[in-house]
C-alpha cells in the first residue's frame, strides 16, 4: 500500500485491522512502527530519534524504521552510532535474570535504518512502509522532538475516537 495513494478505504480497513478487541471488549496495544523520512539532519537527528526511543508506550510494542535520503552531513553516522548505543546496551537472556538494569539497559524499541537513494520523502515512506510491521503507523521527522507520551496519546486517540488519522 503506497503512502501517496492510501485511500480512504485502505485507510479505514488499516484503522479497523490496527484496533483489534478482545473477547472482553478491552483495547489491546497495538503494534507500532514509527517512520523517520531523514535527509541531512546532523544538527537534529539525535534529540529527535532519542525523544522517540524515550516514550512512554511500551518499547516491546514498537519499532522504529529511520528511511535516510543518502545524508552527506553526518546523519547517517549519528543514526548509526545511535544503534550501536542500544544494540551494546540490551542486556543478554543470562544478565536479565540475575541483574538490576540500569538506565543504560532500559529496554528499547528496535530501530532500522534503510537507504532512500531517491532522496524524497513520498518514496522514503512507502520504502519504510514495506517494511513496516505495526498496526499503527506514525511519522515524525528528523528535526522534530516528540513528547514522551505522543505515542500513547496517539494510539489512545486512534482507539477512544476510531479516527483514521491523529497527530499533534
Amino acid at each position: 500500500m503506497a503512502y501517496d495513494s492510501l485511500s480512504t478505504e485502505s485507510a479505514t480497513q488499516l484503522k479497523t485491522m490496527s484496533m483489534p478487541m478482545t473477547h472482553h471488549s478491552q483495547l489491546i496495544t497495538p503494534f507500532v512502527s514509527i517512520l523517520m523520512p531523514i535527509r541531512n539532519e546532523a544538527g537534529f537527528i539525535e534529540r529527535s530519534l532519542k525523544a522517540v526511543l524515550s516514550q512512554d508506550y511500551p518499547p516491546e510494542r514498537m519499532e522504529v524504521i529511520v528511511i535516510d535520503g543518502m545524508s552527506t552531513d553526518g546523519t547517517r553516522e549519528i543514526v548509526k552510532r545511535i544503534i550501536e548505543q542500544i544494540e551494546g546496551a540490551r542486556p543478554s537472556p543470562q544478565s536479565q535474570l540475575t541483574t538490576h538494569h540500569s538506565p543504560l539497559t532500559t529496554r528499547r524499541p528496535s530501530v532500522t535504518l534503510l537507504d532512500n537513494p531517491s532522496q524524497i520523502v513520498p518514496t522514503a515512506l512507502n520504502i519504510g512502509l514495506k517494511h513496516a510491521r505495526g498496526d499503527v503507523i506514525i511519522r515524525v521527522d528528523g528535526h522534530c522532538e516528540i513528547a514522551p507520551d505522543y505515542v500513547r496519546r496517539c494510539v489512545e486517540v486512534l482507539q477512544e475516537t476510531g479516527a483514521d488519522c491523529v497527530g499533534g
